[in-house]
């Protein structure tokens, strides 16, 4: 639902940012000495032969290239702005009618590219998780940026921020692979409503992949500076070299013997220098609002998921009641484990919110079977006792696939349902293998037929969550319940992990891990908190009072 509405928005929003020039002045043409209300730009080169009424041109005929501007803002309308306004309506009138269907065809189809790479980037084996919500959102968001710029500014086309939507995508975490797709999609949108010109389009490849390549994982005011620098350095070295004014160069680069008002003039007119300052220009902005929106974005994406998280965090919940009623093993140990979670999660500052719901329905798979699992068996009775290894195995290992296809039904949402299938990773079930190996010891018994089917832990909340059920779980058996004992527990569940390559996908550092293991000793130390035994406990006889 969502995602079909930023698709809409996306497609309208590029619609309207290729027409909206041409649809005013239709609706409302411009009068001699009215201010512009927009700022008027060559959309192709345009030619502009002399007026009839003996106005001559200010400029060559073939000057006004792509992006130029031809009426600034809030300019007052006057003879020569008329006859600029005109041509640019009869190059324009037949024009729309001939583009109208193709930019809609190109915004549609890279819609359709956006997402067909999207699919494939998991299939190709690339692991990060990507919010496709979030990059329509920024595609969407560019456009928003770029337009006004264009229409309210007399900003050159050289400095539009084009490194924006690069490193908007690296801070937001959806990596480089990610950002590379998503950005080519954004250039061949903006390309639409800036104008059709090659050099525009290189202008906004260099600088964006610049970008790429260059984006800092953590923007800050400081890892920003650098990046922006050696993008402008880059776009204006890539001007350079494609308008190749030699000439203005080499007068830019033999400075006046003397500094004052005439020699500055000089210089600042210079074009070389220009285009210098607008690709400096285009990087430094970039950075700027980056700097801006990045904050605003992560804490509007850190909210709308709250909003949605939040409605699953009630405990009257109905699945959760089933699971209470038919497997109420698996619900106390999913509440414990919630604890432990969120425990873990505030140490390190990871999402305590989802690691709590995460916890909660990490092991609903087990309402389809609940009798398969240790803690929902009553009498000692163990139908696993009975059963072939392989034939435990799908059962054990079957909760998860169980698990995701109940959430999906009731429209969990995704993170929860990715902690759901990652919460074990690919590990082994060591008492069925090893109970395989022991029925059968001279059959080529595979490990692999033991595992859960993945995929390993892709974000801190996983791992955390891994770490919490073992530990909830293991530490049942501890025979005498103390922080000695319950430290040894968690390392060794830790490190065992750490071993098996488990948290080989998502980062965990050094400190994070040491903190894991101190809030859940912490945690575990006070869920079994000692007693005083009540006197009744106490052995021998239990003392009379006396009376009156």
């Amino acid at each position: 639902m969502i995602r079909g509405a930023l698709i809409l928005a996306l497609v309208l929003t590029t619609f309207v940012a290729c027409f909206v020039e041409e649809i005013y002045l239709a609706l409302r043409p411009l009068q001699k000495g009215q201010p512009a209300p927009f700022t008027l730009r060559a959309k192709m080169p345009l030619v502009m032969p002399e007026s009839e009424s003996g106005i001559s041109q200010d400029r060559p005929p073939s000057d006004f290239q792509t992006g130029d501007v031809l009426v600034p803002f809030l300019k007052k309308i006057d003879e020569r702005d008329q006859h600029r306004v005109h041509h640019f309506e009869n190059q324009r009138e037949e024009a729309v009618f001939r583009e109208a269907p193709l930019v809609l065809f190109v915004t549609i189809w890279m819609v359709v590219f956006l997402g067909f790479f999207l699919i494939a980037l998991p299939r190709g084996g690339y692991k990060r998780a990507v919010s496709h919500p979030l990059l329509l959102v920024l595609l969407i968001l560019q456009g928003l940026i770029l337009k006004p710029l264009l229409l309210f500014t007399a900003v050159r086309v050289e400095g539009l921020p084009f490194a924006l939507l690069p490193l908007l995508f690296i801070g937001l975490n959806q990596g480089r692979v990610t950002a590379l797709g998503a950005f080519l999609v954004g250039v061949i949108l903006a390309a639409l409503y800036i104008g059709n010109s090659q050099a525009i389009l290189m202008n906004f490849l260099v600088a964006g992949l610049t970008a790429i390549m260059l984006a800092p994982r953590n923007l800050g005011l400081r890892s920003a500076l650098l990046p922006c620098l050696l993008v402008g350095t880059v776009h204006a070295v890539f001007l350079t070299l494609q308008r190749a004014d030699w000439a203005a160069m080499s007068q830019a680069i033999h400075l006046p013997e003397e500094w004052n008002w005439a020699a500055w003039r000089s210089l600042s007119a210079n074009p070389w220098l220009v285009q210098c300052g607008w690709a400096f220009m285009a990087g430094a902005s970039s950075g700027v609002l980056a700097l801006v929106l990045l904050p605003v974005l992560k804490a509007g994406s850190t909210v709308g998921s709250t909003i949605t998280l939040r409605r699953f965090a009630d405990l009257d919940q109905p699945l959760l009641k089933k699971l209470f009623a038919e497997a109420p093993g698996t619900y106390q140990h999913s509440m414990n484990v919630a604890y432990l979670a969120q425990a873990a999660g505030d140490a390190i500052g990871a999402n305590s919110l989802l690691l709590r719901i995460g916890a909660y329905f990490h092991d609903i798979g087990k309402v389809q079977q609940p009798e398969g699992y240790i803690e929902n068996q009553r009498n000692g009775v163990n139908l696993h006792d009975a059963l072939d290894p392989y034939e435990s195995i799908q059962i054990i290992t079957g909760h998860v696939k169980q698990g995701v296809l109940v959430c999906r039904g009731i429209r969990l949402p995704a993170t929860v349902i990715d902690l759901i299938q990652q919460h074990h990773g690919t590990q082994a079930v060591d008492f069925f293998l090893h109970k395989a190996l022991r029925l059968n010891p001279k059959q080529g018994i595979r490990a692999d037929d033991f595992r859960y089917p993945g995929p390993k832990p892709q974000s801190v909340e996983a791992a955390l969550l891994m770490i919490a059920d073992a530990v909830e779980a293991s530490s049942r058996s501890l025979k005498a319940p103390n922080r000695q004992a319950f430290e040894k527990l968690v390392r060794l569940i830790v490190v065992k992990r750490i071993a098996d390559g488990q948290f080989s996908e998502c980062v965990l550092d050094t400190r994070d891990i040491d903190a894991i293991i101190r809030s859940l000793v912490d945690a575990l130390e006070a869920a079994f908190h000692a007693r005083i035994p009540y006197p009744w406990q106490q052995p021998g006889p239990a003392p009379t009072p006396k009376s009156g």
